[in-house]
């Protein structure tokens, strides 16, 4: 191998490394795994496929478009990843839950004294 060889494959490694170290860092913080589900949910990876041809292949390349998304940042921090959607589903419930309670006030509420 040539010495530019050697080079172009230190680049590379280089360039791979500081991107998983990038999506790691991503990952690191609270806000960086509620983007991270966020990038995944517009993707429509999760979604069911919308009737019609135009549609459709739309939501195909955006779906697949979050599937190389996921797998990029699986591959740097799986436990991130998970942590991150785990996160945001304890939020939404808890949401779900507050939604509930306002609810149950506004069908049962206290006498005002």
């Amino acid at each position: 191998m040539s010495r530019k060889d050697d080079t172009i494959k230190a680049i590379i490694a280089d360039n791979e490394r500081r991107r998983e170290a990038d999506l790691r860092e991503v990952l690191s913080t609270p806000s960086g795994r509620r983007v991270y589900v966020m990038l995944i949910e517009a993707s429509g990876l999760y979604g069911a496929p919308p009737p019609g041809e135009p549609a459709r292949s739309e939501w195909m390349g955006r779906r697949a478009f979050g599937l190389e998304i996921r797998k990029a940042f699986r591959a740097a921090d799986p436990k991130g990843c998970f942590d991150a959607e785990v996160e945001v589903e304890s939020a939404r419930k808890d949401d779900e839950h507050r939604i509930r309670l306002a609810d149950e006030e506004d069908l049962n509420p206290e006498p005002r004294s």
